[in-house]
């Protein structure tokens, strides 16, 4: 079972996503890096994907997990 870093509910196995904190494009030296990595639901995954799509690098790169949870629950 996992957990998804937004809603904090548990998952099952293929119901998650591993997803760059960070996009890989922006940064890639980041792109292995665990504290760059999370697990969200397929409707958060999409959520982020789309707000990342209206937002400059600069804002991307500043980006934590912190933001995108306060982001992605507000929507």
């Amino acid at each position: 079972m996992y957990t998804d870093s937004v809603d904090r509910l548990v998952y099952g196995k293929g119901e998650l996503i591993v997803d760059h904190v960070v996009p890989r494009l922006v940064d890639e030296s980041r792109a292995l890096d665990e504290s760059n990595l999370w697990l969200l639901n397929r409707g958060n995954h999409n959520k982020k994907t789309a707000l990342e799509k209206r937002m400059t690098t600069e804002e991307l790169k500043r980006m934590t997990k912190a933001d995108w949870i306060k982001l992605l629950k507000a929507d």
